[in-house]
């Protein structure tokens, strides 16, 4: 077994421990938000949805509890660096990569791939680090392969010919308020003191520091 495969065992492992459902909630209300924000198309009960590297399928099952289709695979069944997608063409609604695309190396066969089953307008969802804020930390993960910026996220989505690109800071919290700022990243990581899921007692104004960043795109 690679060491990818026994780090993301072992991830999957201590993400058992917390709290799913509730994590769940608050990613699919974010992500909702920033479709909805850059007006985009919404995950809805109609929709298809496809969660690549979808772990221990906890955001799949929480889907399919409020009656959105949603599949779902992860490296112990696909590598994502050479195989083919297990998906028709122009198959989903919207397709997310939560934690992915820092640890593929190929990114080339990869989107190809992914625009490949994503239908029309469809929607790209990534959640990733900003390398720019989280560079000091970045590799504390041994399978971490390929950091990204704001800049090369964009970019790479625009070689591909992905549309309406819109990428801000991945928080909880006053996310439409922080999202107008012009310097959003810099006030998610450097200004904001605690994160969403420390000291339940804090006012939220202090709180949705974040070094990740959502990007949203259609094919």
């Amino acid at each position: 077994m690679s060491i990818t495969k026994k780090y993301f065992l072992l991830r999957n492992k201590e993400e058992s421990l917390k709290n799913p459902h509730k994590r769940n909630i608050r990613s699919f209300e974010t992500i909702n938000d920033i479709l909805e924000f850059s007006k985009k198309l919404s995950i809805k009960k109609e929709s298809k949805f496809l969660d690549l590297g979808c772990g221990d399928k906890s955001f799949i099952d929480f889907l399919k509890g409020i009656g959105i289709q949603a599949e779902g695979c992860d490296i112990d069944t696909t590598n994502f660096e050479t195989d083919k997608l297990p998906y028709s063409n122009d198959n989903f609604d919207h397709i997310m990569l939560y934690s992915v695309i820092e640890h593929v190396q190929n990114s080339d066969h990869f989107l190809i791939e992914i625009k490949r089953i994503l239908k029309k307008d469809g929607n790209l969802i990534i959640i990733t680090p900003n390398f720019k804020y989280c560079f000091k930390s970045f590799y504390d993960d041994p399978t971490h392969i390929k950091p990204f910026t704001v800049i090369g996220l964009e970019k790479i989505l625009k070689i591909y010919d992905f549309k309406n690109i819109f990428i801000r800071p991945w928080t909880v919290n006053y996310r439409k308020f922080i999202w107008r700022l012009p310097f959003s990243f810099f006030y998610c990581s450097k200004i904001l003191p605690f994160r969403n899921d420390e000291n339940n007692f804090l006012p939220k104004i202090f709180k949705g520091k974040s070094d990740t960043m959502i990007a949203v795109c259609q094919k």
